[in-house]
């Protein structure tokens, strides 16, 4: 339905730029999924839990402000660093046409593979909100 880039709100903090963990490197970048499915809220509706990430998701970015940033790679090194600048992390608000009764929870590849993921590789966080499911994904 729509994806858009939300930015932390305090003015205060200052782009910088963060070197990753050794542990990283050894790794490499992939995509860290997790999924959460509740039941549907007893007021509001969907568009009550979008308009709480909305407002949210602001002051959260506040205490991660590298989740609004970008991986970026060091021209110098070539090695992956993040570029702390509010550039924004990813809200994007979908409906998968997929009832939650046909998800079998006991095969979660072949469970949640039904609901999609879009993901920029760049892109510290990335949230998907679906129907009543929060998807938070992180490199």
């Amino acid at each position: 339905m729509s994806r858009r880039l939300v930015s932390a709100s305090d003015p205060s903090i200052k782009e910088h730029v963060l070197g990753v963990s050794n542990i990283d490197l050894l790794h490499g970048a992939f995509p860290v999924s997790l999924v959460c499915i509740y039941p549907r809220p007893p007021a509001g509706g969907f568009h009550a839990v979008v308009a709480a990430f909305e407002s949210g998701l602001p002051s959260l970015l506040n205490h991660y402000f590298p989740h609004a940033g970008r991986i970026v790679a060091n021209p110098r090194t070539g090695l992956p660093e993040i570029l702390c600048n509010n550039q924004g992390a990813e809200l994007i608000v979908g409906v998968a046409d997929v009832a939650l009764a046909d998800l079998d929870f006991s095969s979660m590849d072949l469970s949640v593979s039904k609901i999609p993921l879009p993901y920029g590789g760049d892109v510290p966080l990335s949230v998907q909100l679906g129907g009543f499911s929060v998807a938070w994904s992180s490199v």
